[in-house]
C-alpha cells in the first residue's frame, strides 16, 4: 500500500478533529447564550473540554498502550464523539448538556497526542 494511501484515514480524521475544533470552540458559547442560559452556567458548561482534558488524554493514553490497539481506539472515540454530539439535539436541560459535552469532549480529548 502507497504511503499516501496509508495517511488518508489518518488526514481524514485530522480534518474532522479540527473542523470540529474551529466550528464548535467559538459558537458553542454563543448558541447557550441563545438558548437563554446565564453566563455562569455558560462558562460551566464551556469549561467541560478543559476539565476533561485534565483526564483524558492520560486515561486513553495508557488504554492505548496497555492494549496496542490505537487505530481502533481512535475509530473507537471518534464514532462514540460523533454520537454523543446528537444529544445536542436533544432539549433535556443543563444537565443533559454538562452529560454530553463530557461525554464528547472526554472522546475528543485525547484523538490527536
Amino acid at each position: 500500500m502507497s504511503p499516501a494511501r496509508q495517511l488518508a484515514p489518518f488526514a481524514a480524521l485530522s480534518a474532522t478533529y479540527f473542523a470540529h475544533v474551529g466550528f464548535f470552540n467559538p459558537y458553542l458559547p454563543l448558541w447557550l447564550k441563545e438558548m437563554g442560559l446565564s453566563l455562569v452556567t455558560i462558562s460551566l458548561l464551556v469549561s467541560v473540554q478543559s476539565a476533561t482534558r485534565l483526564f483524558a488524554p492520560y486515561g486513553w493514553g495508557w488504554l492505548s498502550d496497555r492494549t496496542g490497539e490505537r487505530i481502533r481506539l481512535l475509530r473507537y472515540s471518534a464514532t462514540a464523539a460523533l454520537v454523543a454530539s446528537a444529544g445536542l439535539w436533544m432539549p433535556w436541560g443543563v444537565s443533559w448538556l454538562f452529560i454530553v459535552l463530557l461525554l464528547m469532549f472526554t472522546h475528543t480529548s485525547a484523538m490527536m497526542p
